[in-house]
């Protein structure tokens, strides 16, 4: 073997292993499903049969005079590889425009004059034999290129020209690890492309295009930062990127939005662990109607399909998905069916920017639109969880929230304990709005730290007026989102926050709602005990209200226990509700913790929950939620 023919047997065997690794791990990964993937494995099929048939050619070269089976594999496979490196260029620029979805802003006469000089060249190469342009043999069948070499290659150059210009023209497009492995595809192939050019014994084309594909491979083709690997489908962060592109490009496509709308319930029945469970079994029954790569999961128990079909494509979908919940979806371990409210849209005619199609994945639905398939203009409270948003900002720019205070009264002798402290948001354009439509707004958009903050030093301002201490209060009730614990330095920002009012810790009892994970549960019992250490005091917000509520009292260190108002009005409906509350009662006492119940309105009740040993009673009998200056004047009435 001469030196010539080992050095181009080493780089097309090399760019065919290259290839074949490249094919085997994509389908082992299973990335065929979209066009994208199909047009890079067809890239690389194109590397790999062009290499073997280069090296057919090489070594089928000695025995060309003797036999003639040989000299029908040297001239077919020479054609082959001339046939297969035409196209090349031309796949490489459509699956740039497949990456960047640029390929959606070109007209049908485009692709016909963006395809028609490949399909020009590529009918003259199948047809080589009978007119030798691009290249021919003598007699001693060595080959030589001809003159339509050259136009080849400027047709080459010129479809990846076009898509280094398509790529530079939509850069922001795509994130910085694809942008990355593109231009290293462009200067690999270009470099071998020109080497070969003006030197065609040296066989580099072929393996710069395999180790180019290598990086597309590994920065664009594998999207495990992008995929929910538990699931099979996109995450959160895939489904922003995707639709902020769509909306940079102007892609019409169609988004329906699936909300689990019992799945407390499911966990409840099934364990809180089971949540992996739980969304498996909502995907398999997703992925019988839409691809895996259209479905995204958008929040820990929504999802979202999006659809690049028309809009009756689209309410099609969804009214065959939403069938498939009536008929019953059923997770191992739960004998209740999964329950779902679809929300419907159409990229940009309902929805004009990715915030609103956020606020489809996150905003909470209103109670009378829980059931069946939002779309249209029952859309419209969309619009009013921005103006929330809006109201919010105003809010804390200007000082928009009021601070009301409702009483809680010892049981034995109805005497004043404590305060409920109850924010409340005047907002100049949506007039007053109510916490549970404006605080879970914060929670979604983070706006809850602020107004926590805000909610914390009016408080110790108040407490600092004295008028606490002169009606003989023991402490203020604050209700603490769980969100806020979230956040990192959140006890000490709290601590930071009383000691510059100097207030003493024993002042303020936190109502804090419901963690709703294992790990939640850890956060919180840290934040607990930190602050506990120095004081301050907990309750836990609505027990019987959701399905976590033991768990919580037994995972966390409760001061008192705040019995949800459903269960005292269930007790004076029922004997059976009576039982509950009963119940309730004896087991938060045999735990060690005082017993606080809500929604105290009339005197049978108070003489039940006196008669069933609870500690503390908060109600509309005693006061509705007063300011702090009328709370001052009034003092605590009791009827």
């Amino acid at each position: 073997m001469t030196i010539e023919l080992f050095n181009q047997t080493a780089m097309l065997l090399g760019a065919a292993l290259v290839s074949v690794t490249i094919l085997v791990y994509s389908l082992i990964q299973n990335r065929v499903s979209r066009q994208q993937n199909r047009l890079f494995l067809a890239m690389v099929l194109n590397v790999m049969i062009a290499s073997f048939a280069n090296l057919i050619r090489y070594y089928a070269a000695p025995y060309a005079l003797v036999s003639e089976a040989a000299c029908i594999a040297i001239k077919t496979a020479h054609l082959c590889y001339y046939a297969l490196h035409n196209v090349l260029a031309m796949t490489f620029g459509i699956y740039v425009t497949k990456v960047n979805s640029s390929w959606v802003r070109m007209k049908v006469w485009m692709y016909y004059l963006y395809v028609a000089p490949c399909i020009l060249l590529e009918l003259l190469i199948l047809t080589n034999p009978m007119h030798q342009m691009f290249f021919y043999y003598d007699g001693q069948m060595n080959v030589y290129r001809n003159f339509m070499v050259l136009p080849m290659y400027a047709v080459s150059f010129g479809y990846i020209l076009f898509a280094l210009t398509n790529l530079l023209f939509h850069w922001n497009a795509i994130t910085k690890k694809r942008q990355m492995a593109l231009i290293f595809y462009f200067g690999l192939v270009f470099a071998g492309m020109i080497i070969q050019m003006f030197n065609s014994n040296i066989k580099t084309e072929l393996l710069t295009e395999a180790l180019a594909l290598i990086g597309v491979m590994l920065f664009i083709e594998k999207e495990d930062d992008r995929i929910d690997l538990s699931l099979g489908i996109y995450n959160r962060t895939a489904m922003i990127a995707d639709i902020r592109n769509y909306f940079r490009m102007g892609q019409h496509i169609q988004i329906i939005c699936i909300r689990l709308t019992n799945d407390d319930l499911i966990l409840r029945l099934a364990g809180e662990s089971s949540l992996d469970t739980l969304n498996r079994t909502v995907t398999d029954a997703l992925k019988e109607y839409s691809s895996w790569y259209e479905i995204y999961h958008a929040t820990p128990t929504g999802f979202m399909i999006v659809n690049t079909g028309t809009p009756e494509n689209a309410v099609t979908l969804s009214e065959k998905i939403y069938v498939r919940f009536m008929d019953g979806i059923y997770m191992p371990g739960a004998d209740t069916p999964i329950t779902a409210t679809l929300l419907r849209a159409s990229i940009p005619s309902d929805m004009l920017t990715l915030a609103d199609v956020l606020l489809m994945c996150d905003a909470s639905l209103p109670e009378k639109k829980q059931k069946g398939i939002i779309h249209g203009k029952r859309l419209a409270y969309l619009k009013r969880n921005t103006e929330l948003e809006e109201a919010l900002t105003r809010g804390l720019a200007e000082h928009n929230f009021r601070i009301f205070y409702q009483t809680v009264h010892r049981s034995d002798d109805l005497k004043p304990f404590a305060v409920k402290a109850l924010v409340r948001l005047n907002d100049p354009k949506l007039g007053e709005v109510m916490p549970g439509e404006f605080i879970p707004q914060a929670e979604r958009t983070g706006q809850i730290h602020a107004l926590g903050n805000l909610i914390l030093e009016d408080v110790c301002d108040f407490i600092r007026s004295g008028v606490p201490a002169r009606l003989g209060l023991e402490c203020i009730n604050i209700n603490l989102s769980f969100v806020q614990c979230m956040q990192p330095g959140f006890a000490e920002r709290v601590t930071r926050i009383v000691e510059s009012h100097q207030v003493r810790p024993s002042m303020l009892n936190f109502e804090i709602t419901k963690p709703v994970n294992k790990d939640d549960y850890e956060i919180l019992d840290r934040v607990i005990r930190d602050l506990k250490k120095q004081g301050f005091l907990f309750s836990m917000e609505d027990f019987g209200a959701g399905y976590s509520n033991i768990q919580s009292i037994l995972a966390l260190d409760f001061d008192v226990v705040k019995v949800d108002k459903s269960i005292l009005w269930a007790a004076t409906d029922s004997e059976v509700g009576r039982i509950v509350l009963q119940s309730s009662i004896r087991m938060i006492r045999d735990l060690n913790r005082k017993i606080l119940v809500e929604g105290v309105e009339s005197e049978a009740q108070i003489e039940l929950l006196q008669e069933l040993g609870a500690d503390y009673l908060q109600g509309y009998y005693f006061s509705k939620p007063i300011s702090g200056e009328q709370l001052e004047t009034k003092g605590y009435m009791t009827k």
